[in-house]
């Protein structure tokens, strides 16, 4: 047996448990500031430990909050016995919290309303519940002879315990057991939060807010809570930040700011506090189902972006299949253009990246590119594969019959941006619509679309590469030089030189000047 792994093992999970038993004892003691008659206190800060020692501990934790009784005893727990026994209200709340972390932890859904409704508020019911007996049977020694008004007793201990787990409660179940209350994609987004750079603004503006309103205290002699609504802007950024998780966690800082202010900065707000508990009440249990309203919205959001980027990826995908399926049935078409649509694209998006186009842009032109000759749809196989090229009269009637297959096509919605540059594909630089390549739209220059002038050039220049049945292919560099006769004319100098540059070949400064 390795000792030293055991002991370290030991100590590991010892380390928790005496944790929660200190802090437990610490802030049961705390409670007293917060007392408003004898044993009882509007405010209960150790329930928060009960709420996150269950989450963190286990159901042994129990036995941590029950002995954190005895180290700083208050209120009714004076002498052994009645220590012991009152320990057991929160001893209830501890297991009942633990059954509902972990069947919150099998659902992925709704997990913090059964930690909030099954866990907190029930687990508190029924430790008010037991409290209020105990203090019924055995009233404390400050009370012998008085009556108590045990339903004030109740209604305080079950509202002190519910707000304190609402608020650090939560916040520290958050931070040691996420997956207990939050949905997979919630704990997630509460990932990126845990970043520095995006908790800090968040922590540094509630405590910008928490000096502020206790400047205002000060100097106007009012309460705390009159002024709470200057913690919102920090609450509603850490929600659309971080989502649900990120705004409990900073619901339990503005909470434990907001505590300060009441006992730091005047002792007799506590006692002006206490008289309007209805407010107290209200402004911590408000933000609390503010930072889960807030919180939750965020989720809602971004459930509902993640599923129109999901359909715009489908699109997406949708319209790609839709192209490649075209440019096939195109080449299928036409024989000897195998491959013609797939490497004018190629060519062409090298030319648009040298030139700057974006990446949206370059979408475009890739697709663009695949459809270039999309127009031949209407035009029949045996003018498309005739062994001899057209007369001039054969040539009108294709463009013709390009042109009606062009603006067919124009009215598929999905391929808008797409079939705008394939219409201009066939202008020519210098605007001319007569010839033997003349445009169609009579656009000229820089008013034609850049990625038409792409297609326009490289289409050109893979024609002339490669073989028609009416006469030979020609060599990269005569195919270029004709590139470069037609630049000006036909063709737009800047891509002309993309293009050259890009296949890697050099020509005279005077073919670069005639280039313009």
């Amino acid at each position: 047996m390795n000792w030293g792994e055991t002991l370290g093992g030991w100590v590991k999970r010892g380390l928790p448990f005496v944790a929660v038993g200190l802090a437990w004892a610490l802030l049961n003691r705390l409670a007293g500031l917060f007392e408003f008659m004898p044993g009882v206190s509007f405010f209960f800060p150790a329930a928060a430990v009960t709420a996150v020692g269950a989450a963190w501990v286990g159901p042994w934790g129990a036995l941590a909050v029950w002995m954190g009784n005895f180290l700083f005893p208050w209120g009714a727990a004076v002498g052994p016995v009645r220590t012991g026994l009152f320990g057991l209200p929160e001893v209830l709340f501890y297991l009942v919290m633990v059954a509902a972390l972990k069947q919150a932890e099998r659902q992925n859904q709704h997990k913090l309303v059964r930690v909030v409704g099954q866990g907190v508020v029930l687990g508190t019911l029924a430790s008010a519940s037991v409290g209020t007996l105990l203090l019924a049977l055995l009233p404390p020694p400050s009370l012998e002879g008085l009556p108590i008004r045990l339903p004030l007793a109740f209604v305080s201990w079950w509202f002190s315990d519910l707000t304190a787990a609402c608020t650090l409660g939560l916040a520290g179940i958050v931070l040691v057991r996420p997956q207990a209350v939050l949905a997979l994609e919630e704990q997630a987004h509460f990932r990126t939060w845990q970043r520095p750079r995006v908790w800090a603004p968040v922590v540094f503006g509630a405590m910008g807010a928490a000096l502020v309103v206790g400047l205002l205290t000060s100097m106007a002699h009012a309460k705390p809570h009159w002024f709470a609504l200057l913690f919102l802007p920090a609450l509603a950024v850490a929600a659309f930040r971080g989502g649900t998780g990120a705004a409990l966690v900073t619901n339990g800082l503005i909470a434990a700011l907001h505590l300060l202010l009441v006992v730091g900065f005047d002792r007799t707000q506590v006692h002006q506090v206490t008289v309007e508990l209805g407010t107290a009440y209200g402004y911590v249990l408000v933000f609390t189902a503010m930072a889960w309203l807030l919180g939750s919205q965020a989720a809602a959001n971004r459930s509902l972006l993640r599923q129109v980027r999901q359909q715009s990826l489908a699109l997406e995908e949708a319209l790609e299949q839709i192209v490649l399926l075209l440019a096939q049935a195109l080449e299928a078409k036409e024989r000897g253009s195998r491959g013609h649509a797939q490497r004018v694209a190629e060519l062409s998006v090298k030319v648009g990246e040298s030139l700057g186009l974006s990446y949206d842009e370059l979408k475009v032109l890739r697709r663009a590119a695949l459809l270039h000759d999309v127009g031949k749809v209407a035009v029949g196989e045996a003018v498309l594969n005739q062994p001899v090229e057209l007369e001039p009269e054969g040539k009108n009637v294709l463009r013709k019959q390009l042109a009606q297959g062009i603006a067919s096509l124009r009215r598929v919605e999905l391929l808008g941006d797409v079939m705008a540059v394939v219409e201009a594909v066939n202008e020519r630089w210098d605007g001319k619509t007569t010839g033997d390549y003349p445009g169609r739209l009579g656009l000229s220059g820089e008013a034609i679309p850049l990625a038409a002038r792409i297609i326009a050039a490289v289409r050109a220049y893979d024609a002339m590469t490669h073989p028609k049945p009416w006469r030979p292919a020609r060599t990269r560099e005569e195919a270029v030089a004709e590139l470069w006769r037609c630049s000006g004319s036909q063709f737009d100098p800047q891509v002309v030189r993309a293009l050259t540059e890009i296949l890697g070949l050099r020509w005279d400064v005077e073919a670069d000047r005639l280039a313009g």
